[in-house]
């Protein structure tokens, strides 16, 4: 008696005759060019076609950007970043990441007037994530950043303040503001960008979760810079076209490494012949859209700093127009502050940085403020100057080198 007291199953007798080949109306995935039986739809998984890049590659006009915003005027993403479709996990950002400490909110002063929260993003973005910047409507060329944790605020203070980028000398200066607020009707800047723009939900930050972010490292800035995500069989003429059209210096030496097998973008070292080159192409090429003819969709390119220069070892098509000239220590270019030139040293104390310091104890009172008023920034209210607060000294990190990420 078989299990539940029901007997046990007998399979029917075969009536194929013996010697007979079975023969069965379902094609076999082992099976091939089968013509399936009348009436059954075939499964059979087809093979996809290889990927195969075009023999000619035209590069179309790179339309004007699109700044998504919430109800409140507020800026969300990256302008080349679409936020309204569904993303993969690597693209997906862990919220967590984002600390609200003191530490993670800095000053930037003596912004050139061209630059807009984008830009400070395309620059700040190799050493951490940016959660939100906003440029101060009541004061041009100061805005607040946002960062994911204090280490990342310390190292944009280690790296970038003083550089001189658009003939001007960016300051960094710690804040004790431990969030920024979004309010509503904030207006815009004037190449019509909103002044703030909220960065935690944007794939474009290479450390927003775990996966992505043990693929990134760090290391200070370099007139050599590291270019990827370009479209396949991509030409130095083609890249140096891109950082032409966005408005850098195109580069002088380009590198574009030889592809390996199944490889579906292009990557290389690009080069200038001063830092303040490389940081200008950084900040008005990086995730720069390249639209190509007869793509559906723009390749991003993405770019980050090197730690080698272009040497005459490397692997692929070069484009040297003349060889790198000695790179002079120091800063390069006019030094710039509030329009006037500057020789001294960016780190040296006179009143001109005490008043930064008072401006930016006023910027937190602000910020700390309640009835915050919504159509600006009341920086010009009256204040104590004793309790301007001091430069924190910036922590030791043990981060090593270069920020990069997967060609993908």
């Amino acid at each position: 008696m078989g299990y539940y007291g029901v007997g046990p199953l007998i399979p029917p007798v075969c009536n194929v005759t013996p010697g007979t080949p079975f023969a069965s109306p379902y094609p076999g995935y082992w099976q091939s060019n089968v013509i399936p039986a009348a009436g059954i739809q075939s499964f059979r998984p087809q093979t996809a076609a290889g990927f195969t890049p075009p023999s000619q590659i035209i590069i179309l006009p790179t339309p004007p950007p699109t700044h998504q915003v919430n109800a409140t005027g507020i800026g969300i993403g990256h302008s080349t970043s679409n936020l309204s479709i569904s993303t993969p996990a690597a693209r997906q950002s862990d919220l967590s990441v984002f600390e609200v400490i003191e530490g993670v909110v800095l000053m930037v002063s003596n912004i050139p007037q061209r630059m807009n929260c984008d830009h400070l993003f395309n620059l700040l973005c190799l050493y951490g994530n940016v959660a939100r910047i906003k440029f101060l409507k009541t004061r041009p060329g100061y805005a607040l950043v946002q960062v994911g944790n204090p280490e990342t605020g310390d190292l944009i203070h280690r790296y970038f303040n003083g550089v001189c980028v658009f003939g001007q000398v960016i300051q960094f200066h710690h804040s004790k503001v431990t969030e920024l607020k979004e309010h509503e009707n904030l207006g815009t800047l004037s190449d019509g960008s909103p002044i703030m723009k909220n960065y935690m939900t944007d794939p474009n930050n290479r450390f927003r979760n775990q996966m992505v972010a043990a693929k990134s490292r760090i290391l200070e800035p370099s007139r050599t810079l590291h270019f990827f995500n370009a479209p396949l069989n991509f030409s130095p003429d083609d890249i140096c076209r891109v950082f032409a059209d966005s408005g850098a210096i195109p580069p002088p030496r380009v590198v574009i490494f030889t592809s390996k097998a199944g490889q579906k973008t292009s990557l290389g070292l690009v080069e200038w012949d001063t830092l303040t080159e490389a940081l200008e192409a950084l900040i008005l090429a990086n995730h720069r859209p390249v639209h190509l003819s007869g793509y559906a969709h723009p390749f991003h390119l993405k770019i980050a700093f090197s730690p080698k220069p272009i040497s005459d070892d490397r692997a692929g098509i070069s484009l040297i127009r003349y060889p790198a000239p000695p790179l002079m220590p120091g800063h390069h270019g006019p030094l710039m502050i509030n329009g006037q030139r500057n020789d001294r040293a960016p780190d040296s104390s006179n009143g001109e940085h005490e008043d930064e310091l008072d401006i930016l104890s006023k910027v937190e009172k602000a910020e700390g403020c309640a009835n915050h008023e919504a159509k600006g920034d009341p920086v010009d209210a009256k204040s104590d100057s004793n309790k301007s607060p001091k430069n924190q000294e910036f922590r030791n990190t043990s981060k090593s080198s270069e920020v990069t990420e997967n060609k993908t």
